[in-house]
């Protein structure tokens, strides 16, 4: 329901990032405590890995709420009452 209510209001590239990565990283610190996910990982080359792969995750869920437009920055069209984001300063964009 919140991520439904979420996406009405926000960009869905904010909503889908925010729930994924908030999900994955309070699913590996509950697998950590649970399921002691450190024992299991026998090279210390992993025990670097695992943390790094979740920072990269956070680093990218970052990136993408940063560039994700903020409400006040969206437009109403009158025509058919649909949301549309106004982007800045990014020539790639496929939003009108």
């Amino acid at each position: 329901l919140f991520l439904t209510a979420c996406m009405k209001r926000y960009d869905a590239t904010y909503s889908a990032a925010s729930f994924v990565g908030s999900f994955v990283v309070s699913a590996s610190i509950m697998s950590a405590v649970h399921y002691h996910t450190f024992h299991s990982l026998l090279h210390i080359w992993n025990l670097i890995l695992y943390p790094f792969g979740l920072l990269v995750l956070i680093v990218g869920v970052y990136i993408l709420v940063r560039e994700s437009p903020e409400p006040d920055e969206m437009e109403i069209n009158d025509d058919d009452e649909e949301v549309v984001p106004m982007r800045k300063n990014t020539d790639d964009s496929q939003v009108p």
